[in-house]
């Protein structure tokens, strides 16, 4: 009886010990995932550049331009839907005025010589 309920014991510890790490690991995740967003961000509208991580992998594989154009297109038109229903803005000033700057870097991109753009050295 004694070792059964030390099993018990023991698989519960386990579980707790797992579920634990299991959300911190998915917490850490997540956050990550939320500053990568706002970096972006950062950089599209104040900056007014394509992130650079966005670029590397089709600078690396020297990817055909309108395989980079459309998937930096892609991902900035994600981040648009991202600010136009999150809570991480402190107004509705603030998200009016920061969806007019990335749709304003979305309608300039569609003009951008992207063979330059992945030829260029990163900043």
């Amino acid at each position: 009886m004694l070792e059964v309920f030390l099993a018990l014991l023991l698989l519960i510890a386990a579980t707790i010990f797992l579920t634990q790490l299991i959300f911190r690991l998915g917490t850490k995740k997540l956050i990550n995932q939320l500053e990568a967003r706002m970096r972006a961000c950062e950089q599209i509208a104040n900056q007014k550049t394509i992130p650079d991580d966005w670029l590397h992998p089709y600078r690396q594989r020297a990817d055909d331009p309108a395989t980079a154009k459309k998937q930096c297109i892609r991902r900035l038109n994600e981040l648009i839907r991202f600010y136009e229903h999150t809570n991480l803005v402190d107004s509705a000033e603030t998200r009016r005025v920061l969806l007019a700057s990335l749709r304003e870097q979305r309608a300039r991109w569609e003009t951008l010589d992207w063979a330059a753009m992945l030829a260029a050295a990163p900043d």
